[in-house]
């Protein structure tokens, strides 16, 4: 019989730390970000928004309720009500975040005058184009989902940037 009653203790140790780490990894697979950019003759803009699948709001949600009935469960369980309260009232927040959880904010970024840029770094294989200045990790970074709008914004680019700017084509490293 104890015997019987330790494997269910390892059970639940590893069907409780399952039930908290599955959704931090799934959330991460299930996230994609989309790029919407506005070219104007005088600088770009770029909105950068998180999307998740439709599902991600009822999953934390499951999550959420399945954490308090785990809770009320290994209370019930171990007769030992004063700890998992404890545990409870201190994991509330977290919990109460998951079921009413939103989606973040689009994230909205206005590039400089093109006139400023004097570098552009052309990534032909990942279909990249970014427009900076010295420092490269401070520009305007457009990803592309064909071959003929990347071609179009280059064309574009020669006719905005002043004629000093330097070209660059090699593999984007950010």
């Amino acid at each position: 019989m104890d015997s019987l009653d330790e494997m269910f203790h390892i059970w639940a140790i590893c069907m409780t730390i399952a039930t908290i780490c599955l959704p931090a990894f799934t959330y991460d697979i299930l996230r994609k970000t989309q790029f919407s950019y506005i070219i104007h003759t005088s600088h770009g803009e770029e909105t950068k928004q998180l999307k998740h699948s439709p599902h991600t709001r009822f999953f934390f949600s499951t999550f959420a309720n399945l954490a308090i009935l785990t809770l009320i469960g290994a209370a019930i369980y171990f007769m030992s009500f004063l700890p998992i309260i404890i545990f409870f009232i201190a994991s509330l927040p977290t919990i109460s975040r998951l079921k009413n959880w939103q989606p973040p904010p689009a994230e909205h970024y206005t590039g400089l005058p093109w006139s400023e840029y004097n570098f552009v770094t052309v990534d032909r294989k990942y279909a990249i184009i970014v427009v900076h200045v010295e420092d490269p990790t401070v520009g305007f970074e457009t990803r592309f989902p064909n071959r003929a709008l990347f071609e179009q914004y280059l064309t574009f680019l020669q006719t905005v940037l002043p004629p000093t700017a330097q070209y660059t084509e090699k593999v984007w490293e950010w």
